[in-house]
């Protein structure tokens, strides 16, 4: 059942990225088709959402609201008192119910498990890419500035047979 719903799901996918490459689209009454650097990368694209499917990280994050500078300020204040704590996971719990502009805050900055894509872009090449049970930051998204911790990262098989 499976194999036959990502049959499906990549017929589907080739069929939006043939018929996307057809289409011109029309730009202040000129016709403009897509350059080389536009078109989509079918293969590419394929491979990475394909390689994917398996991934899943979870992470707590504190997000700082406003200026950029001064919250990228107040991060690198409680990052450096993050490094001396002696249980780094439940001392960034308590740092981020205190300080955390987000709703997150009142589960400790704990976000639960997600995969890749469900998270904006900056923080998903942080979470997916960067050592597990490390503070990193600040990191700058649409929504301000944070601090992460990621606290687990599964890149493997599914091991039901």
């Amino acid at each position: 059942m499976n194999t036959l719903l990502l049959l499906v799901i990549g017929l589907l996918a080739i069929n939006m990225v043939l018929s996307f490459q057809k289409i011109p689209f029309k730009v202040q009454s000129r016709t403009v088709v897509p350059s080389r650097g536009l078109q989509m990368n079918f293969f590419e694209d394929a491979f990475r959402f394909f390689g994917n499917m398996n991934k899943e990280a979870s992470a707590k994050h504190i997000l700082i609201k406003g200026d950029s500078g001064v919250a990228r300020q107040k991060l690198q204040d409680l990052k450096a008192e993050l490094e001396t704590a002696e249980d780094l996971s439940a001392a960034f719990s308590d740092l981020a119910a205190q300080v955390s502009q987000c709703p997150s805050a009142n589960r400790g900055g704990n976000l639960g498990t997600f995969k890749p894509g469900m998270m904006v872009k900056e923080f998903d090449k942080i979470v997916f890419d960067e050592e597990v049970g490390k503070v990193h930051g600040p990191i700058s998204t649409q929504f301000g500035e944070h601090l992460i911790l990621i606290t687990r990262r599964y890149e493997g098989q599914d091991e039901k047979n």
